[in-house]
């Protein structure tokens, strides 16, 4: 390990999981869920107050500053979604391929992942139809009052000066 670590570090954060083999796989699944869930949580958010007429830019604002605040949320949303370019950073079907191994795990394990199994569910959905969790919801909740227009807006380009989703 001494040798390899100054290496490694390159590439991030180094933690130590354990001596038995798999437990870093172990490790890199069971975050996943939380990654997709808090994108899931506050597409459908912001969705729902675009639709409401709340400019989205201040609903993020607004989520970074109380106990809704999460890595979408803080990262995401300002540079990805907002903007328009839904660069993440990492494929929706990379991140279904982990929730999808994490939740069939931790069936295996008898252990319940029912938000698990929802975030594996929207994955599956957004990869197989659009490939961004965000536009699923824009679809769905017809942001902004437009219905399906506002989707049309929402696949042809960046949000409008005021930050909102078109």
């Amino acid at each position: 390990m001494n040798r390899v670590e100054p290496i490694l570090k390159n590439f991030g954060k180094l933690f130590y999981t354990g001596d038995q083999p798999g437990t870093a796989q172990n490790c890199k699944t069971r975050q996943q869920p939380d990654g997709g869930g808090s994108l899931v949580i506050t597409s459908e958010a912001v969705a729902m107050g675009v639709k409401g007429g709340v400019n989205a830019k201040v609903l993020i604002d607004i989520i970074n500053a109380s106990s809704g605040r999460n890595s979408a949320s803080e990262d995401k949303f300002p540079r990805a979604v907002l903007p328009g370019t839904f660069d993440f950073g990492f494929t929706t079907g990379l991140s279904y391929k982990d929730v999808r191994l994490c939740v069939d795990e931790a069936e295996a394990m008898g252990v319940p992942m029912v938000c698990g199994s929802v975030v594996r569910q929207m994955l599956a959905i957004t990869n197989a139809k659009y490939g961004r969790v965000i536009r699923l919801h824009v679809d769905r909740e017809g942001a902004g009052g437009m219905g399906r227009r506002g989707n049309a807006q929402a696949e042809r380009g960046p949000p409008s000066s005021e930050g909102r989703l078109r």
